[in-house]
């Protein structure tokens, strides 16, 4: 009736207001040194500690929730895949980057998206259905990040996604989904699973290429010898 058709309403326009100002988070980082400075004061080397056992646990509760399907069909999306972008915000940027260019040394066709400064939209219309979107964010997440997947699964292009939980806006009809723990006493959020998740899988994918790996690498080893990239 009438009367539960306006509770419906009300119910989902205060979900909607939740989940915006999830988006926003403006003191996330503040907010967490806050309870920081609240703990007790412990010297540097045991807060060195401390916070690697969390990273440890991280990296535990991590390859837990890996599974066997899910992993070989991460390794099918980047072997099939005409063109790779991958794309992040803020403090994941650095992580789509690092991606990017380590899976840029085994094959063609890899970049992140937006890189040239032309706008994540014109990057996306350039992709279709055989192409791969590679996507990293935890909370509190980017909007553009979260738009960008969105956009992305409307064109049908298959999507990659690296987030913190199943319920997060990145996650939504991700082709691959893999969720990774961000919990710890860092001030923003704790990312040694992410990195080692993602070079055991670049790590997969070059043994999966075999004698093709070791010819893209030796090629790009070629260009780095005749440019003097190294220092010596």
């Amino acid at each position: 009736d009438w009367s539960s058709d306006v509770c419906s309403s009300d119910l989902f326009n205060e979900l909607q207001n939740i989940f915006r100002q999830h988006l926003a988070e403006p003191h996330f980082y503040s907010q967490r040194v806050h309870q920081s400075l609240n703990q007790e004061t412990t010297p540097s080397t045991d807060l060195l500690l401390q916070v690697a056992q969390e990273e440890i646990a991280n990296i535990q509760q991590m390859m837990q929730q890996v599974i066997p399907d899910q992993w070989q069909q991460a390794l099918d999306l980047l072997h099939q895949a005409r063109n790779v972008r991958t794309f992040a915000q803020r403090q994941f940027y650095s992580t789509a980057t690092f991606f990017s260019y380590c899976l840029g040394l085994l094959r063609e066709g890899v970049g992140v998206l937006g890189e040239s400064g032309h706008g994540v939209p014109h990057g996306l219309a350039q992709l279709n259905q055989d192409d791969l979107l590679i996507v990293f964010g935890s909370h509190p997440y980017s909007r553009i990040a979260v738009d960008c997947c969105r956009q992305a699964q409307a064109m049908k292009i298959p999507t990659m996604v690296f987030t913190d939980t199943h319920g997060a806006p990145l996650s939504n009809d991700a082709s691959c989904l893999f969720t990774i723990p961000t919990a710890g006493s860092f001030y923003s959020n704790n990312t040694a699973a992410w990195v080692v998740l993602i070079e055991a899988m670049l790590t997969a994918y070059a043994r999966r290429l075999g004698p093709k790996a070791i010819q893209a690498l030796e090629q790009r080893e070629h260009v780095f010898d005749q440019m003097q990239v190294t220092y010596s």
